[in-house]
């Protein structure tokens, strides 16, 4: 999948949307969506994998998105860039879970099972401490 096309596919413009219906910035619909995130320095073991697999089975409105690092991203020295998580890095795993205004009543029940899947990762993820996106910080 290209760049451009995972852009497509996150958008919600349903199926058989094409570049150009991006320019379409009328919203249709209220969206809602939780996040959070671990940086992955080492490679997560089967069990880390089953435990996911096992807890994105239970919430078909959850799922997770692992972006890559390494490579020539490591030759850019941390003092470059404002942006500490490159070096050391094998991914960042993204976790999830989107709803819309008709599921409004249900989203105390979404946040709980972001929050729930991202406390059985914690053996998985980065420690001491555990590191995230800045955008996805937060205290719930």
């Amino acid at each position: 999948m290209s760049w451009i096309e995972s852009v497509l596919f996150f958008s919600n413009l349903g199926d058989g949307a094409i570049v150009s219906d991006l320019k379409n910035r009328y919203l249709h619909g209220k969206h809602y969506f939780k996040a959070k995130s671990d940086y992955v320095r080492n490679p997560i073991s089967l069990t880390g994998i089953r435990t996911a697999i096992d807890i994105l089975e239970k919430q078909p409105k959850g799922y997770i998105i692992m972006d890559p690092y390494g490579g020539i991203m490591n030759n850019i020295s941390n003092d470059s860039i404002a942006f500490p998580h490159r070096y050391g890095s094998l991914y960042t795993i993204q976790y999830l879970v989107e709803w819309h205004q008709e599921e409004k009543n249900r989203s105390n029940k979404y946040r709980e099972w972001i929050r729930d899947f991202y406390d059985a990762m914690v053996s998985h993820g980065s420690w001491g401490p555990r590191a995230t996106y800045v955008n996805y910080m937060d205290f719930v």
